[in-house]
């Protein structure tokens, strides 16, 4: 009888300590709290991990009980999450590298990461959306002007200033609902189903000098044309790539079937031309882009910018998901963040 019980709680702790569960939680900015996208998630000692989506979010199957999480993200300090903690449960935060030093690499004769490159301009045609003959999507796109740089007075109680605080304010708000139509080569249309915006009409012609068409369903033009700015940037992924750019693997994602090539890139020193920095996120299956995080070089510039883009399979071809395009003026005042949500419909 003994023997029995004994048997009975080996086989559960056994089974306690091997279940699965699936967990649900997302990665901040320790400073600000803003939602971290692309962060790579992954269990300790395991090649298997997840990225996080652009709001941040991740799901990820584990073991509570024995896995121990290891966040990572270019320019952040990495963290390790051990699941039992239950203190671990509220959103996770990742703070920025302080005064970080260029790190040396040395390389075999030829940078690991080039072969990787070589295959996505190899499979350019197919993974590009532009070269479909013909797309239909949806796309819901919302612009928030904040200004940054506003000032709040601070009284005490007998209402005697005591000070002041800097706080950042919505002073603009347009959602739009549209169709965008693509037939090859190059006529593209959108047509605007449905929009609102939180000020009056009168007011609001001055959505006319703001940009409507920031959301880019390719990355893969030789230049990439930043419309509000006027100028042209070099795209990594173009043929003479390797002779303008240089390019590291920072991480490796093993999934259940495909693999994620996490890839920093930025011109070589000295360059001359308008150049983008960031990080490009490859997928195995027909080595495609699914991810981009990208912004200028040029930190002189009264005007920048962060464009970050997610791409899934759609009918066998990937396509833009989900984008978000973050502007900032030499004001201070934070530009828009337009967000997409795709469907691939025959035409």
């Amino acid at each position: 009888m003994m023997r029995r019980i004994l048997l009975l709680l080996f086989l559960y702790t056994q089974v306690a300590f091997g279940q699965k569960v699936t967990i649900k939680n997302t990665v901040t900015d320790a400073k600000d709290n803003t939602p971290l996208s692309f962060v790579s998630v992954r269990i300790k000692g395991q090649p298997k991990g997840t990225l996080t989506d652009i709001e941040g979010r991740f799901v990820l199957q584990v073991n509570p009980a024995t896995d121990t999480l290891v966040l990572s993200l270019i320019g952040y300090e990495s963290l390790q999450i051990v699941l039992s903690d239950k203190a671990n449960q509220r959103p996770f935060k990742l703070s920025q590298k302080i005064n970080d030093l260029a790190e040396v690499r040395i390389r075999p004769s030829e940078n690991p990461a080039w072969g990787i490159i070589r295959k996505v301009l190899k499979n350019r045609p197919i993974n590009d959306p532009n070269q479909l003959d013909a797309y239909k999507a949806n796309a819901y796109t919302k612009i928030l002007v904040i200004a940054d740089s506003l000032r709040k007075v601070q009284k005490d109680s007998s209402k005697k200033v005591i000070g002041t605080t800097k706080v950042s304010a919505p002073i603009y708000i347009l959602e739009n609902f549209s169709e965008l139509i693509h037939k090859k080569p190059n006529k593209n249309k959108e047509t605007i189903i449905a929009s609102v915006n939180n000020l009056a009409q009168v007011y609001s012609q001055m959505a006319n000098y703001l940009p409507h068409d920031l959301h880019k369903l390719s990355f893969y033009d030789d230049l990439y044309n930043f419309t509000i700015l006027k100028r042209f940037y070099v795209n990594p992924i173009n043929p003479k790539t390797f002779s303008q750019y240089d390019f590291n693997i920072e991480d490796t994602l093993y999934q259940e079937r495909d693999t994620t090539f996490v890839i920093s890139f930025k011109p070589y020193p000295k360059s001359n031309f308008d150049a983008l920095k960031g990080t490009l996120y490859i997928n195995s299956d027909q080595y495609a882009i699914e991810r981009i995080s990208v912004a200028p070089t040029d930190t002189l510039q009264n005007f920048t910018f962060r464009i970050q883009q997610e791409y899934h399979k759609v009918n066998g071809r990937w396509f833009p998901k989900t984008a978000t395009t973050r502007l900032l003026l030499g004001t201070r005042a934070r530009g828009t963040r337009p967000c997409f949500k795709c469907d691939l419909l025959p035409i």
